[in-house]
């Protein structure tokens, strides 16, 4: 938690940082176990599979597919401690 921004709600900022171009890498098919960290090199080879790459400016969504495992009973902790990252 970065304390200077704790004030610093959506409506706070200009369109313009929260709205642009994005694009979403599909994470899920690179099938990360829970914990897992995707590496650099893993990404790379997606976007050569992708044919497209994240650009200057561009909102990076990764979909991991951790979706399936969200819980609002008591398992909710597996969801918040094992879902899969990015090693850098």
């Amino acid at each position: 938690i970065i304390e200077a921004m704790m004030d610093k709600t959506v409506e706070t900022y200009p369109a313009n940082m929260i709205f642009g171009g994005a694009i979403k890498y599909e994470m899920y098919k690179l099938s990360a176990e829970p914990g897992d960290r995707i590496t650099r090199e893993q990404i790379l080879k997606l976007e050569e599979e992708m044919g497209d790459r994240a650009g200057k400016g561009d909102i990076v969504l990764m979909d991991f597919g951790w979706q399936k495992y969200w819980k609002t009973d008591a398992e909710w902790k597996y969801y918040a401690t094992n879902e899969p990252g990015i090693s850098e």
